[in-house]
């Protein structure tokens, strides 16, 4: 052909902020927690699954990546808290724990020292499906109003979070967030920050009394 017959076609405008995953307020994350943690009929699934919530909103990850955290990669690095993961694209990042996290992880993996941290009975790695599924199912027992409460939900709220408290920085959110387009998070410069400074801390800080008294 002499030319492209798609040539005059307009294309549909994009906006490149918009997402169509539902966050939580903070208020709404803390019942979520809590919710999990004290009203599921199996105690060792509630507490599995509100270490999970915990994971996913203060060290800001996709459940792939926390369900594939293993109890190996735990750590400690200059005064911080540790835990190595594998994000999405396969590249492996070093994230800060929050002491009340840490502790509450601790408490989950118990006297284990090897494997996943979010397990079976048996050992193996949790599937994603299922997580999907208690995630929603307690954020339905909670009275959330959101009608599609993933996962991902957790991410994108905590990232708006942050955005909100005094003193923000962009290129540590952005970092903290595993993003290489910072559009992606405001929707990633390429910076990789020390832990000093890390949104986990402030997150865990705004949510850890709360949640610990529950």
């Amino acid at each position: 052909m002499d030319s492209n017959p798609f040539d005059g076609v307009l294309y549909p405008a994009m906006d490149p902020l918009f997402t169509r995953t539902e966050s939580l307020t903070e208020a709404e994350y803390v019942t979520l927690a809590r919710t999990a943690r004290h009203e599921h009929p199996c105690r060792r699934t509630a507490f599995r699954l509100y270490v999970l919530i915990l994971v996913l909103y203060h060290l800001c990850l996709r459940i792939d990546a926390a369900l594939g955290a293993r109890i190996e990669k735990l750590g400690y690095d200059k005064g911080h808290h540790t835990l190595k993961v594998q994000i999405k694209g396969g590249t492996w990042v070093t994230k800060a724990v929050p002491p009340f996290v840490w502790h509450a992880i601790q408490d989950l993996i118990g006297g284990r020292t090897e494997g996943f941290i979010f397990c079976t009975s048996t050992g193996q790695r949790l599937d994603q499906a299922s997580q999907w599924r208690a995630i929603r199912a307690t954020a339905k027992r909670a009275g959330l109003p959101q009608k599609k409460i993933s996962p991902h939900s957790l991410k994108h709220s905590t990232i708006t979070h942050a955005y909100d408290r005094p003193g923000a920085r962009p290129e540590k959110i952005q970092h903290w967030a595993d993003h290489k387009d910072p559009r992606t998070t405001q929707r990633y410069n390429q910076r990789r920050g020390a832990l000093e400074g890390s949104p986990a801390y402030d997150a865990a800080a705004s949510m850890a009394e709360q949640l610990e008294a529950s």
